[in-house]
């Protein structure tokens, strides 16, 4: 299971993935709705294993990792639009798992078999892709799922290295472009300070 907190409206909403379900709730506890169906469904606002839940400003988005897709809600729970997310021929060895969006709307979803984070558009065209397996800086190792805060930082899960690295997103008009030219959004990796020796010889 997977949560996402709304605080403007004082709700939170919980994925049921054996049961293909999103609940919203009060911060009760009591359940206001049941979207979806408790059945595998692929139809329009239906859930087939959702997994994780990103929430801004306009949207709730549900990343559906059986049939690796996003959905997207208003906060009241009434789908939008859904959008597929590209995968080979086997989905289960190109399970998405990880959701975030940012200030301007964006997207990102994590890869954990291609150790890749794409980014897309809320309508679902794709404007960036980073990160690659490996140890090095933007690189990760089965990355498990990501989160961006309030200061459009993106924090990736990176249990293969056992780290968590920062990045950070710059401004960027992506989100209003015109369709036929799509801007990558800018990521920065954040390196933490070096630490100063606070050890005094006796």
């Amino acid at each position: 299971m997977s949560d996402g907190h709304d605080g403007a409206r004082q709700r939170i909403y919980l994925s049921n993935t054996p049961r293909n379900l999103i609940l919203v709730m009060n911060l009760d506890g009591n359940v206001m709705k049941r979207l979806g169906r408790a059945r595998d469904g692929s139809g329009h606002g239906e859930f087939e294993e959702p997994t994780d839940i990103a929430i801004n400003h306009e949207h709730v988005f549900v990343l559906d990792a059986r049939g690796t897709r996003v959905h997207m809600m208003d906060h009241d729970g009434n789908v939008r639009r859904s959008f597929p997310i590209p995968h080979g021929a086997d989905p289960n060895m190109n399970r998405e798992n990880g959701l975030g969006t940012d200030r301007d709307g964006n997207v990102y979803v994590s890869s954990f078999h291609s150790s890749m984070v794409r980014i897309f558009r809320d309508d679902g065209q794709l404007l960036s892709v980073f990160g690659r397996p490996g140890h090095s800086a933007g690189e990760f190792v089965c990355p498990a799922g990501l989160w961006i805060d309030s200061g459009n930082r993106l924090y990736v899960a990176d249990p293969g290295n056992g780290r968590v690295p920062l990045f950070q997103l710059k401004a960027t008009d992506a989100a209003v472009l015109p369709r036929r030219r799509p801007r990558r959004p800018q990521v920065d990796i954040q390196r933490p300070p070096k630490r100063k020796n606070t050890l005094m010889e006796q």
